[in-house]
């Protein structure tokens, strides 16, 4: 199992890159939620704001971590929302490695 700031770290990630491409805030805020849950991390508390991501996980134990991330606003573009989405459901469900994740999100971002 990943530990806690990895698993955080590309939950933000993923978030940013909705963020970035117009996805609305409380679907990004639900978003993150849904990978650190997929991943047991319940200790968790994620705020989205237009331009920014706050996001902390496992507060109470040795590996607690959290993030914080500055995102311009950007333009729309609904074909990198639809194929993020379907990686957040890929990780949700373990049919994705966290490193396929990571590549995935390359993909997206190019």
């Amino acid at each position: 199992m990943a530990v806690t700031k990895e698993i955080l770290n590309l939950a933000v990630e993923v978030g940013d890159a909705l963020l970035r491409n117009g996805a609305e805030v409380y679907r990004v805020e639900d978003t993150v939620m849904h990978i650190l849950n997929a991943y047991d991390i319940t200790d968790c508390d994620v705020y989205v704001l237009s331009n920014g991501i706050f996001a902390s996980a496992n507060e109470n134990t040795d590996d607690a971590c959290s993030m914080i991330r500055h995102v311009p606003l950007g333009s729309v573009n609904l074909s990198k929302i639809a194929y993020l989405n379907q990686l957040v459901r890929d990780l949700c469900t373990h049919k994705c490695s966290i490193e396929e994740g990571w590549e995935r999100i390359q993909v997206a971002k190019n």
